[in-house]
């Protein structure tokens, strides 16, 4: 997949916000899939070669711990999967930097592979970057809806970052004029849930730097299998 040709977060005009002392978050107490009961790696004999784009070294790695975690994997190497001899798995260079286009890099490859548990360690990180760079990300809606479900956590914790900590900077220029980015080349799906979000919450004292709600409980940005228990 092709990185985004968005700048990192520190070199574009990003609104600033006040750096929260974030909560301590509890650890999921989940079944890791990739775990045996006494906490060692389900490793196995058979092995699995993986190559990514055009590169000619291929990553060799344990067959039974990549399918352990991705849906996709798991049908890929071990189904009727269109892929699995070796025609593609995916291609594309790998994501570098630590801006926010490239957690959106991220997002959409774990989409792609159905890896839940990828997705949600990506959006906690995304939360902690947040927090230490002290912007929030307005430039990511137009790619993030293209490229992901409607469901996905990714899309509604931006969302909820224009609802909770949006002010009227994000949205003009000091000449009166609309910013680049989300305000201008947003999806209509993002505004209508943000108009909502903003209805919601209308007459309610603004939430502060350390209880929005990717601060309290950033379980409201994973996904759970159906029975599975909740991070906290």
């Amino acid at each position: 997949m092709a990185t985004s040709s968005h700048s990192p977060v520190g070199s574009q005009a990003a609104p600033s916000v006040t750096s929260p002392t974030l909560p301590p978050v509890t650890s999921p107490k989940v079944k890791d899939p990739r775990k045996n009961e006494d906490g060692t790696l389900k490793l196995g004999l058979k092995m699995a070669t993986i190559y990514v784009g055009d590169q000619v070294e291929p990553f060799i790695v344990h067959h039974a711990l990549i399918t352990a975690s991705s849906d996709y994997f798991a049908k890929a190497l071990n189904g009727e999967f269109k892929e699995k001899d070796g025609i593609c798995l995916y291609s594309g260079s790998a994501v570098t930097g630590v801006g926010y286009p490239s957690f959106l890099d991220q997002c959409i490859l774990g989409n792609y592979i159905q890896d839940r548990g990828y997705k949600n360690a990506l959006n906690d990180k995304l939360i902690d970057h947040v927090a230490k760079m002290n912007r929030l990300p307005t430039h990511l809606a137009q790619r993030a809806w293209e490229s992901l479900p409607e469901s996905s956590p990714f899309l509604t914790l931006l969302v909820d970052f224009w609802v909770h900590a949006g002010n009227a900077s994000w949205y003009q220029e000091t000449d009166g004029s609309w910013k680049s980015g989300d305000v201008t080349d947003g999806p209509i799906k993002m505004w209508r849930r943000v108009a909502l979000g903003l209805v919601n919450t209308a007459g309610t004292p603004a939430l502060t730097s350390g209880n929005r709600p990717w601060e309290l409980n950033r379980c409201k940005y994973h996904e759970h299998e159906e029975g599975e228990p909740k991070c906290v």
